[in-house]
Protein backbone atom coordinates (compact mmCIF):
# COMPACT_ATOMS: atom_id res chain seq x y z
CA UNK A 1 0.00 0.00 0.00
CA UNK A 2 1.30 3.28 -0.96
CA UNK A 3 0.18 6.69 0.55
CA UNK A 4 0.70 9.94 -1.44
CA UNK A 5 -0.77 13.50 0.11
CA UNK A 6 -0.66 15.84 -2.56
CA UNK A 7 -1.23 19.64 -0.28
CA UNK A 8 -2.00 23.39 -1.99
CA UNK A 9 -1.35 24.83 1.02
CA UNK A 10 -0.09 24.39 4.62
CA UNK A 11 -0.53 26.26 7.47
CA UNK A 12 0.35 25.97 11.26
CA UNK A 13 -1.89 26.61 13.95
CA UNK A 14 -1.92 25.59 17.70
CA UNK A 15 -4.72 22.89 17.30
CA UNK A 16 -1.83 21.03 14.58
CA UNK A 17 -1.32 21.83 10.85
CA UNK A 18 -3.94 23.18 8.46
CA UNK A 19 -3.56 21.83 4.87
CA UNK A 20 -5.99 22.84 2.07
CA UNK A 21 -6.72 21.45 -1.16
CA UNK A 22 -5.52 17.73 -0.16
CA UNK A 23 -5.78 14.52 -2.60
CA UNK A 24 -4.54 11.19 -1.23
CA UNK A 25 -4.40 8.45 -3.47
CA UNK A 26 -4.46 4.83 -2.52
CA UNK A 27 -3.04 2.02 -5.01
CA UNK A 28 -2.80 -1.20 -4.82
CA UNK A 29 0.39 -3.98 -5.00
CA UNK A 30 0.13 -3.73 -8.88
CA UNK A 31 0.36 0.38 -8.65
CA UNK A 32 -3.18 0.94 -10.02
CA UNK A 33 -5.00 3.37 -8.17
CA UNK A 34 -7.83 1.63 -5.99
CA UNK A 35 -9.12 4.87 -4.23
CA UNK A 36 -8.83 8.89 -4.67
CA UNK A 37 -9.42 10.64 -1.12
CA UNK A 38 -9.90 14.65 -1.59
CA UNK A 39 -11.09 17.22 1.08
CA UNK A 40 -11.17 21.13 0.85
CA UNK A 41 -8.96 21.77 4.29
CA UNK A 42 -6.91 18.93 6.65
CA UNK A 43 -6.25 19.31 10.25
CA UNK A 44 -3.57 16.83 11.18
CA UNK A 45 -3.40 16.25 15.10
CA UNK A 46 -1.19 13.44 16.39
CA UNK A 47 -1.80 11.01 14.23
CA UNK A 48 -5.27 11.67 12.77
CA UNK A 49 -6.60 13.91 10.27
CA UNK A 50 -9.65 15.85 10.54
CA UNK A 51 -11.23 16.57 6.95
CA UNK A 52 -13.64 18.94 5.64
CA UNK A 53 -15.37 18.82 2.24
CA UNK A 54 -14.44 14.90 1.84
CA UNK A 55 -15.09 12.72 -1.21
CA UNK A 56 -13.52 9.29 -1.17
CA UNK A 57 -13.73 8.13 -4.92
CA UNK A 58 -13.76 3.73 -4.82
CA UNK A 59 -12.75 2.32 -8.46
CA UNK A 60 -13.87 -0.77 -9.50
CA UNK A 61 -16.10 -2.57 -11.64
CA UNK A 62 -19.17 0.04 -10.10
CA UNK A 63 -16.95 2.50 -8.63
CA UNK A 64 -18.74 4.69 -6.04
CA UNK A 65 -18.26 7.83 -4.62
CA UNK A 66 -18.69 8.80 -0.96
CA UNK A 67 -19.32 12.38 0.09
CA UNK A 68 -19.33 13.69 3.87
CA UNK A 69 -19.24 17.44 5.07
CA UNK A 70 -16.49 16.40 7.70
CA UNK A 71 -14.80 13.03 9.25
CA UNK A 72 -11.15 11.79 10.94
CA UNK A 73 -9.07 9.84 8.71
CA UNK A 74 -6.42 7.52 9.54
CA UNK A 75 -3.83 7.09 6.95
CA UNK A 76 -1.79 4.14 9.31
CA UNK A 77 -5.12 2.22 9.60
CA UNK A 78 -6.95 3.39 6.39
CA UNK A 79 -10.03 4.26 7.95
CA UNK A 80 -12.83 7.35 7.74
CA UNK A 81 -15.21 7.54 10.43
CA UNK A 82 -17.26 10.63 11.27
CA UNK A 83 -21.02 11.53 13.04
CA UNK A 84 -21.82 13.97 9.98
CA UNK A 85 -24.48 12.98 6.96
CA UNK A 86 -22.54 10.23 4.43
CA UNK A 87 -24.11 9.57 1.31
CA UNK A 88 -22.62 6.67 -1.13
CA UNK A 89 -23.68 6.36 -4.96
CA UNK A 90 -22.88 4.16 -7.94
CA UNK A 91 -24.66 3.58 -10.88
CA UNK A 92 -26.06 0.19 -9.21
CA UNK A 93 -27.09 2.28 -5.44
CA UNK A 94 -27.72 5.50 -3.54
CA UNK A 95 -27.07 4.89 0.29
CA UNK A 96 -27.57 7.70 2.69
CA UNK A 97 -27.40 7.88 6.32
CA UNK A 98 -26.12 9.13 9.44
CA UNK A 99 -22.74 8.97 11.11
CA UNK A 100 -20.23 6.03 9.23
CA UNK A 101 -16.78 4.23 10.23
CA UNK A 102 -15.26 2.88 7.06
CA UNK A 103 -12.23 0.74 6.90
CA UNK A 104 -10.91 1.01 3.50
CA UNK A 105 -8.45 -2.15 4.17
CA UNK A 106 -11.84 -4.63 4.12
CA UNK A 107 -14.40 -2.38 2.55
CA UNK A 108 -16.11 -2.31 5.11
CA UNK A 109 -19.40 0.63 5.82
CA UNK A 110 -20.99 0.85 9.02
CA UNK A 111 -24.06 3.55 8.70
CA UNK A 112 -24.68 4.15 12.54
CA UNK A 113 -28.40 5.53 11.94
CA UNK A 114 -31.31 7.17 9.44
CA UNK A 115 -30.15 4.55 6.93
CA UNK A 116 -31.99 4.43 3.45
CA UNK A 117 -31.27 2.46 0.59
CA UNK A 118 -32.35 2.75 -3.09
CA UNK A 119 -30.74 0.33 -5.74
CA UNK A 120 -31.19 0.48 -9.56
CA UNK A 121 -31.52 -2.65 -11.13
CA UNK A 122 -29.44 -2.98 -14.58
CA UNK A 123 -30.44 -5.38 -16.72
CA UNK A 124 -27.64 -6.55 -19.07
CA UNK A 125 -27.65 -6.93 -22.63
CA UNK A 126 -28.19 -10.24 -24.17
CA UNK A 127 -25.95 -11.13 -26.96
Amino acid sequence: MLLKLTILNMIFMSQGILFKGVNAPSYDKKGNLESLLTSQTAVHQNSIFILDDVKLLNYGSDTQTITTPSCKYDPVKKSLNGNEKIEIKSRKMNVRGKGFDFDQNTKILKIHSDVVVNLTVIEEKKQ
